[in-house]
């Protein structure tokens, strides 16, 4: 069997181009391809909210490579209309210019609040929360914080 040669084999990017190729596919992903499915699946909010230690699968698809998450993350999706698709990060986590971000601490105490006026403002008829009972699908979501989200103070 002949040996191959370099040109028979992919080239590998590098980390930092990978992670500009990331960023260029999740911005169209979010251009292309969350509002429509929103809308398939008859929501006009969606929230993805996971802790540091334990990131929901699909939260992992929406945020650059190379990013640093800490504590609680809350990213909220909202249809705006003919405004289109309104891309929130309330979180300490560095998303680039892919979302909004009205915060960039990392108190869970001013978190909560803001996520509450952000759903007020917006006055979504259906909201969406990622839950499911595979973890590698959209299982991220767990008891606790789902007790905090609806137990948010105002």
């Amino acid at each position: 069997m002949p040996t191959p040669t370099a040109s028979a084999f992919p080239h590998v990017l590098p980390m930092r181009q990978r992670a500009e190729v990331i960023v260029q596919l999740l911005r169209q992903r979010l251009d292309q391809i969350m509002l429509p499915a929103m809308r398939a699946s008859g929501i006009d909010c969606w929230l993805i909210l996971c802790q540091e230690d334990n990131l929901d699968p699909v939260f992992n698809t929406l945020i650059p490579m190379d990013t640093w998450c800490p504590i609680l993350q809350i990213l909220v999706f909202f249809d705006r209309g003919e405004a289109g698709l309104e891309a929130v990060n309330i979180s300490g986590t560095g998303t680039r210019d892919l979302y909004a971000r009205p915060y960039s601490g990392q108190l869970e105490k001013e978190q909560w609040p803001l996520l509450l006026q952000l759903i007020e403002a917006r006055n979504p008829r259906q909201i969406g929360l990622n839950i499911g009972s595979i973890q590698w699908a959209a299982g991220g979501l767990t008891h606790n914080l789902y007790q905090q989200l609806i137990t948010a103070p105002t």
